[in-house]
């Protein structure tokens, strides 16, 4: 599954800006329902809601249809973002 990055660069800002991470594409075109984001190689929104404790900088987040949407203080930021992992069942059979 391919991964998106996104830098956001520290701006001359005193208030919270909104930096929206895109939403992965599957293999066939189509964008994930669902994303994993990181920033700086720490996962900071679990595919449903922003971890808790909510990483230094992070004020909130949002899932939209086209990506989550961060509402952050000034500050420089490295995110990527991913679908979330699957996890498949299999039950034995007689």
């Amino acid at each position: 599954m391919p991964t998106i990055f996104l830098r956001a660069p520290a701006l001359a800002w005193s208030g919270t800006y909104q930096v929206v991470v895109p939403k992965p594409f599957t293999a066939d075109g189509t964008m994930t329902s669902k994303a994993v984001v990181s920033e700086g190689g720490k996962v900071v929104w679990d595919g449903s809601k922003l971890v808790d404790p909510a990483p230094e900088g992070f004020v909130s987040a949002t899932d939209g249809p086209e990506g989550v949407a961060f509402q952050l203080l000034n500050g420089e930021y490295d995110f990527s973002s991913a679908a979330p992992a699957t996890t498949l069942e299999i039950t034995a059979s007689e």
